[in-house]
């Protein structure tokens, strides 16, 4: 199977409805990337999960989601031995959150009671640390920031960075506020130059107050200057600073090597979020296509009842039957223009091909699908302006290279064999 039979089926049109039910971004390019199993247990085990999928839905509801970032770049750099970023945390605090819903979730017994192994299987790979959980909870509030009591120190620092700010902006106030110094000044409003709060003095009388200028404005008819006392406050403002940088710094690298050391069990646990985002699509898209779990075979007949093109709109697609056995290797259906008979090929190779992909399949219940090692299609106008193959020619190709890989596990659909020419 190859690139070519999905764009003559339009198999990348059914990947992206399905993209479209999956949270996160990871879970969609997985999606659009699936390929068909060729393996009899593979094909099996990829349906009953999606089976298993839509049965919880339809019973219970679905699963408890939601958009979530990809972890797994930051916990194989804790286990590195680098330092997370608050954003970092802030995405795997988020993801923890989900894992611990799914996990109460899976738990409710009303849901233990289907038969639903498969699924159970995937939830069995989340393992966590609940206690970790709520302490990212607790110190991450956003991506940019963690809480003052993340420890006491930083509580410490930043209630004496609070105090500091609160002494720069009385002392420059009282500047502004002196009657003796308002004939100095151009405005009575402080202004922040260069993260620091200063008072607008007129130019000729900038050596009336005591400090240090740090701009002047466009017209040079007014120049900023920091407070003598102001300037002091905030030497130590900027000492404050530096000493909560050093402590959240502290704090990340605690943090970090905490993950290093639960590192496997969070990609585990990434990997089956992800696998259930993925297959909940599937069951997702099944139940919008009304969708049903075929039976597998591995050889012998092929029976699809009522069997419709997915892509066709429901009010309009006509169901068809296609009924095919070991008795007969070879169907050749005939009948007038838009009769349907193209889109019945492509209705059964592309329903085989959906099967194979653990999707379950728009046709009623009973309905046998064979697992094919090999699917070929030659459908449509195949001209080659590149190759300067006319149809007919390019036909051809396209069918020698069919037979010479065909064997007796492969599966052929040919649209107007011979067309293109006399």
């Amino acid at each position: 199977m190859n690139e070519r039979l999905f764009k003559v089926l339009e198999f990348k049109k059914i990947l992206t409805e399905i993209e479209k039910y999956a949270k996160a971004d990871i879970s969609k390019k997985r999606v659009l990337s699936i390929m068909p199993f060729t393996d009899y247990s593979a094909v099996q085990y990829e349906l009953d999960k999606t089976d298993q999928a839509l049965n919880i839905i339809t019973s219970i509801g679905g699963i408890p989601t939601a958009p979530f970032e990809s972890i797994d770049k930051s916990v194989t750099k804790a286990q590195k031995g680098g330092i997370l970023s608050i954003a970092e945390f802030y995405y795997l605090k988020q993801f923890l959150k989900i894992c611990i819903n799914l996990l109460k979730y899976f738990s409710e017994s009303a849901l233990l009671k289907l038969n639903i192994d498969k699924i159970l299987s995937i939830v069995s790979y989340i393992n966590i640390d609940t206690s970790f959980a709520r302490e990212l909870d607790r110190i991450f509030l956003d991506k940019e920031n963690i809480a003052d009591n993340s420890t006491a120190e930083l509580l410490k620092i930043r209630r004496d960075i609070k105090s500091a700010e609160a002494d720069i902006t009385l002392a420059v106030n009282s500047v502004l506020n002196n009657p003796s110094n308002r004939k100095y000044l151009s405005d009575t409003v402080p202004a922040m130059k260069n993260q620091r709060l200063t008072v607008p003095v007129r130019a000729e009388f900038k050596d009336a107050i005591k400090g240090v200028i740090h701009d002047i404005s466009a017209t040079g008819a007014t120049v900023f200057i920091e407070p003598e006392k102001a300037f002091s406050l905030n030497n130590k403002l900027t000492e404050l600073r530096v000493k909560e940088e050093l402590e959240i710094e502290k704090i990340l690298a605690s943090l970090s090597e905490s993950v290093s050391f639960i590192s496997d069990d969070l990609l585990s646990s990434f990997d089956a979020v992800i696998s259930l985002d993925i297959v909940f699509s599937k069951a997702q898209y099944a139940l919008a296509l009304n969708a049903v779990k075929p039976e597998i075979t591995k050889e012998g007949n092929t029976c699809i009842y009522s069997a419709r093109h997915p892509l066709i709109d429901k009010n309009k697609v006509v169901p068809s039957d296609i009924i095919f056995n070991d008795s007969y290797r070879v169907i050749v259906i005939t009948g007038p223009n838009t009769g349907g008979k193209t889109v019945a090929l492509k209705t059964l190779a592309l329903i085989c091909v959906m099967a194979q992909s653990g999707i379950l399949i728009p046709a009623k219940e009973y309905s046998k699908v064979r697992v094919f090692k090999k699917i070929f299609a030659d459908i449509g106008d195949e001209q080659s302006i590149e190759q300067s193959l006319s149809t007919f020619s390019s036909h051809m190709t396209n069918i020698i290279q069919i037979l010479n890989q065909a064997d007796d596990d492969t599966l052929i659909i040919i649209d107007e064999i011979g067309a293109g020419t006399d």
